[in-house]
């Protein structure tokens, strides 16, 4: 989706601020003079598909001038979309602005998070019109915190989806999104090949060449996105990237496992929505378990969210008799989720680590195999295209806008 940015008259170092904010989220974004220029553009391309958004930055004295702004957008509304940016605007005109269907607004405070949030919104629209390029279940690991074993329970499963008989032939691909502290591509004994900066800074060179160098594999079939770890300059992925990275993912692969950092990032919302199933792993600890509790609510206010929800609580000790004596307490603190318990296995871990060996490969019918197993079966049993096959926005539009 084409995005442009109207010189609607600001002052100049104030649209050029306002640009770098945006651009941060919105990396292929462009500047047009008028909306006029925009309409012959179009008109003489003849472009069809999806209307580019216009960003609209206005006066701090919008109210006076708010109908007027809403005949702009009803004029140019079959040529773009357009978002209007300033410092406030009241919840009625909010509202008038949303029922024309033409526009939509975002505060200059938040403007680089709300505008990537909008357009996530008239992706999924579009997208909701092709279905027969939705296609990938995508599954996200939440992490309640760190060193609960998000990565390792990742290729466990991506492992066992391609050797188990009756999934290997379906495609699967794994996406690391920790840029900074990633160990995924060790634990499988492959390179990280994914240019992250290149990626976030010209997402629409992404094609299925580009996605091919990008891509590692292992010898199991198993597919994965991956960058080399760098603790300098981190970067995130902005929304164009995000995009382009699900679009393509979705498209090639029947199954996509989702790795996510264990901070909270813009990113994870939009996957969260985009997801058919999430599971959030944690400890069995009392402070992990509450951790746990607290990531679920998180993850339920994202909306829309309808994907599954379980919990996975890793490396839970044993006694002699190989029972799980502080399972009740994960399901008093916990009560009615879905929990999966996975025993601890120490020695078989860290032979896996050592050797860059997954479980699934060196000792399946181990015990740690055999629990993760369970997670494989869900994942397993999603239905391929039933739901968003990309990230879309998540972030719930305040009701009230005043004051904003």
């Amino acid at each position: 989706m084409q995005v442009y940015l109207l010189n609607a008259g600001l002052d100049p170092a104030e649209l050029s601020d306002l640009e770098a904010r945006i651009r941060i989220s919105v990396p292929n974004l462009h500047r047009v003079e008028t909306l006029e220029a925009l309409q012959v553009d179009r008109l003489r391309s003849d472009v069809e598909g999806e209307k580019p958004c216009v960003l609209y930055p206005v006066g701090p004295s919008v109210e006076g001038s708010f109908d007027q702004l809403i005949d702009t957008a009803v004029r140019y509304h079959e040529f773009c979309f357009i978002i209007f940016i300033s410092d406030e605007i009241s919840a009625t005109h909010y509202k008038r602005l949303l029922h024309t269907g033409a526009g939509d607004w975002a505060s200059t405070r938040n403007a680089p998070q709300e505008i990537a949030d909008i357009i996530w919104r008239r992706m999924t629209a579009s997208a909701a019109s092709r279905p027969e390029r939705r296609k990938a279940a995508i599954t996200a690991l939440v992490s309640s915190g760190g060193g609960v074993g998000n990565s390792t329970l990742a290729v466990e499963i991506g492992t066992q989806l391609k050797t188990n008989k009756a999934t290997r032939d379906r495609s699967v691909c794994l996406i690391d999104l920790d840029f900074q502290n990633s160990h995924l591509c060790d634990y499988l004994d492959i390179e990280a090949r994914l240019q992250i900066d290149e990626l976030a800074a010209n997402p629409s060179r992404l094609d299925a060449q580009l996605l091919g160098l990008f891509l590692s594999h292992h010898s199991s079939g198993l597919d994965v996105l991956a960058a080399p770890r760098s603790k300098s300059n981190p970067l995130e992925l902005n929304v164009g990237a995000l995009d382009a990275l699900f679009g393509m993912a979705a498209e090639k692969y029947n199954l996509v496992l989702v790795d996510l950092p264990t901070p909270w990032l813009g990113c994870t919302p939009p996957i969260l929505s985009a997801s058919a199933l999430v599971v959030v792993v944690g400890l069995s600890t009392i402070p992990s378990l509450r951790a746990v509790h607290d990531m679920l609510e998180a993850v339920r206010a994202v909306k829309p969210l309808t994907a599954q929800i379980a919990v996975a609580i890793n490396r839970c000790e044993t006694n002699l008799f190989g029972g799980l004596p502080r399972r009740q307490h994960a399901k008093t603190v916990l009560r009615g989720e879905n929990i999966l318990f996975i025993r601890e296995d120490k020695q078989t871990a860290r032979e896996s680590v050592d050797t860059g060996v997954p479980i699934a490969l060196a000792d399946p019918r181990s015990r740690l195999s055999k629990d993760i197993a369970q997670l494989t079966r869900l994942v397993s049993g999603l239905p391929a295209g039933a739901l968003n096959s990309r990230p879309t926005a998540s972030s719930p539009r305040p009701q009230e806008r005043s004051g904003a």
